[in-house]
């Protein structure tokens, strides 16, 4: 969020993409002057109890009840730098208040501090609120934060191979982009404890 604030160089736009998701097919980041938005995220309860507490308004979901936590998204530089303006409003003069802000009102629990916050939540349904008209939801998802059957094929494979790094492969790529017809997948969830993925002997092949 900062990075609209102290990078010079950015231009009005930039693109902020999970790491984990992998791109399929040609994704419009514009639609005509509008900025694309997509829908079908998980509703986590605690991000819409942050943004009523920061905003005293209700943060906005799709029609079908998912949330526009999308894994990515196009930030428009000056609305994030405004929000941030709003959320530093108590202490204007302090760079960091609005840090401040958002970590008092996420929660007061190690649980509720650790889902308490999403910046994709809170920074579109802000510019929805602050400024309508410029985003297009897409009407339908074409992604999903992990592949179809990931655990399955994983478990599969680690019976007939023993064990390897659940790395994405071709067939799940090829499945994900042709026959689900996806326009980007995630490899965030899906792991399964044959994975060994926080296990210590593998930090360096995972790079973690």
């Amino acid at each position: 969020m900062a990075v609209a604030r102290h990078w010079a160089h950015l231009g009005d736009h930039y693109l902020v993409w999970d790491s984990d998701m992998i791109l399929l097919d040609n994704l419009h980041l514009f639609h005509g002057a509008q900025v694309v938005v997509h829908p079908g995220g998980f509703a986590n309860l605690p991000y819409g109890r942050t943004y009523r507490r920061l905003f005293g308004r209700e943060w906005e979901l799709f029609e079908d009840g998912s949330s526009f936590v999308a894994h990515h998204m196009v930030v428009n530089k000056a609305y994030m730098c405004e929000m941030i303006d709003q959320l530093s409003s108590d202490s204007p003069s302090d760079p960091n208040s609005w840090i401040y802000n958002i970590v008092r009102n996420a929660g007061y629990t190690r649980a509720e501090l650790k889902l308490g916050f999403s910046e994709y939540a809170t920074y579109i349904s802000w510019v929805m609120q602050n400024h309508p008209g410029t985003q297009h939801v897409v009407p339908s998802k074409r992604w999903e934060r992990e592949p179809r059957y990931a655990r399955s094929y994983l478990e599969l494979r680690h019976e007939w191979y023993g064990w390897e790094p659940c790395c994405p492969t071709w067939w799940q790529l090829w499945n994900a982009r042709w026959i689900d017809r996806l326009a980007y997948v995630g490899y965030e969830a899906g792991h399964i404890p044959m994975c060994k993925l926080h296990d210590s002997e593998h930090a360096i092949t995972y790079g973690l």
